[in-house]
């Protein structure tokens, strides 16, 4: 009441309070994504990407930063590094490409080891994606 300003030095701007009013006033932290792409054909030109550009459209439209995009072989410690990597710092890790019914398919492989978990198959899962592929004139082993 004096007239005199309080001085905003180390200790105003330091303090606990107001580094959570500031915290607070930013509002909620936007969600983290980090997209990993799976595939020998991406990294070798046989094959362009498209399928990260539109998974980057769509998160950015939902309002999700997209951290990061990395191609990586048909590889399960390649994959498995990359996915537990970004599974540190993102709050979600989609994966695009490698999926399938080929020789080479090893995404779910290492996605379970970047997790140290095994792989299980949910015989109910699988008879309802053979029925659909079946529709869709699709054949898997």
């Amino acid at each position: 009441a004096n007239g005199v300003q309080p001085k905003l030095g180390k200790t105003a701007t330091g303090s606990p309070c107001l580094r959570a009013f500031k915290s607070a006033a930013a509002g909620p932290k936007p969600h983290a994504a980090g997209v990993v792409v799976v595939g020998n054909e991406l990294l070798n030109g046989k094959v362009h990407d498209t399928n990260a550009h539109h998974l980057c459209g769509e998160l950015h439209a939902r309002g999700i930063v997209v951290k990061c995009v990395e191609v990586v072989p048909d590889d399960v410690e390649a994959i498995a590094r990359c996915v537990g990597g970004m599974a540190i710092r993102c709050d979600f890790v989609f994966t695009s490409g490698g999926l399938g019914p080929t020789h080479d398919d090893k995404t779910m492989a290492g996605i379970a080891a970047a997790f140290n978990v095994g792989l299980v198959e949910d015989k109910r899962l699988y008879a309802m994606l053979a029925s659909a592929g079946a529709k869709r004139g699709a054949r898997g082993s």
